[in-house]
């Protein structure tokens, strides 16, 4: 994944890719094992989706299941799991040897564009947030300038207008 993702989402991602891989290659019926108690508990119905990311995650997987007349999820104990884990660890390393016999996939954004969409939305909204939010020594001077306001001390609103009239 070329991508930011929490362990749950790569989670996600593998099983996500594996069902298109199914549906691409025509099966109707489907075992899947994984090691992510989370994951499977949460596909099955066992488990809450707390997050926004991961209830877009499970409610696309959950779709994509509905196109096979099966689909059996199991989870495995994670030393079950070693032979699939040691084949994504070679892959993931990219050795020259190893790029012709195992079929590598380098995926550069999320499978589910919602989370694209809405992680872009979330990060210029807060950036826009924070520049609205932040106060700076100018903050009460333009808020003299833009609505006239002054403190109560009569001091401090001296200070204000001096202030302000160096930039009008």
């Amino acid at each position: 994944l070329e991508f930011p993702a929490t362990n749950n989402d790569a989670e996600y991602e593998a099983l996500i890719g594996g069902l298109k891989l199914a549906l691409e290659m025509k099966v109707e019926r489907l075992k899947v094992k994984s090691d992510s108690m989370l994951v499977v508990y949460q596909v099955q119905g066992g488990f809450q989706a707390k997050g926004w990311r991961t209830g877009l995650y499970l409610q696309y997987t959950q779709d994509l299941m509905k196109n096979f007349k099966e689909v059996i999820l199991k989870k495995i104990p994670r030393e079950q799991n070693k032979g699939e884990d040691s084949l994504a660890r070679l892959g993931s390393k990219r050795e020259a040897l190893l790029l012709g016999v195992i079929p590598l996939h380098i995926q550069s954004g999320p499978s589910i564009e919602e989370v694209s969409k809405v992680t872009r939305f979330r990060r210029e909204v807060m950036e826009v947030e924070d520049e609205k939010t932040k106060e700076t020594w100018m903050t009460l001077i333009i808020k003299f300038i833009q609505e006239g306001w002054l403190p109560e001390d009569k001091l401090e609103a001296r200070n204000h207008r001096y202030k302000a009239a160096r930039f009008v």
